[in-house]
């Protein structure tokens, strides 16, 4: 896990392949965890990366992540601000997740993503499960490999059906998991 001393900077790191020991476990002790802010340009993630900091932001610029077990290649925390331009996610499991899990009083995630393709085994490119909800908006988004679904790029949580509403998303399609 990465942190700052200092709650208002941000981190920045370019041109590297990022992983860790972690062999298995939640996304909070096997991702490469940042809970603080994040800047990522031209990075290898060889492990899922999770965006742990509500009211943090991230902004993600050619980032690649290979993640070859059964787990969300991004995690990110409900109330983060992620900016996104140029994903490759290649997983055995799923793509990314929006999720309000350990968060006391989650509010509102914002997501802009944009030029991403997904190769994912499970689920959809973007799942949501936050009572807070989502605003996300995508564009050039290419889920022709998403075993699961090949259509709708965001999917709300089947546990978070009453929050469907709160979920806006903007230049793809939005579906609710059965």
């Amino acid at each position: 896990r990465l942190s700052l001393a200092n709650p208002e900077a941000t981190l920045t790191l370019k041109n590297m392949t990022l992983t860790s020991t972690q062999t298995s476990g939640t996304w909070d002790s096997y991702d490469v965890t940042f809970k603080c802010n994040v800047e990522l340009e031209n990075v290898v993630l060889e492990k899922a990366l999770a965006i742990d900091g509500p009211g943090k932001t991230a902004k993600l610029t050619n980032v690649k992540i290979n993640e070859t077990h059964d787990y969300y290649a991004l995690w990110i925390v409900a109330g983060s601000n992620v900016v996104i331009d140029g994903l490759e996610v290649t997983s055995s499991g799923r793509g990314i997740k929006i999720d309000a899990e350990y968060v006391d009083n989650p509010t509102k995630t914002t997501l802009k993503i944009s030029n991403a393709k997904f190769t994912t085994v499970k689920k959809a490119a973007i799942m949501v499960d936050s009572p807070a909800g989502a605003d996300i908006t995508c564009e050039n988004i290419n889920i022709e490999n998403c075993t699961a679904d090949s259509k709708n790029v965001v999917w709300v949580d089947s546990d978070a059906d009453s929050y469907y509403d709160l979920v806006t998303v903007t230049g793809a399609t939005k579906f609710q998991e059965q």
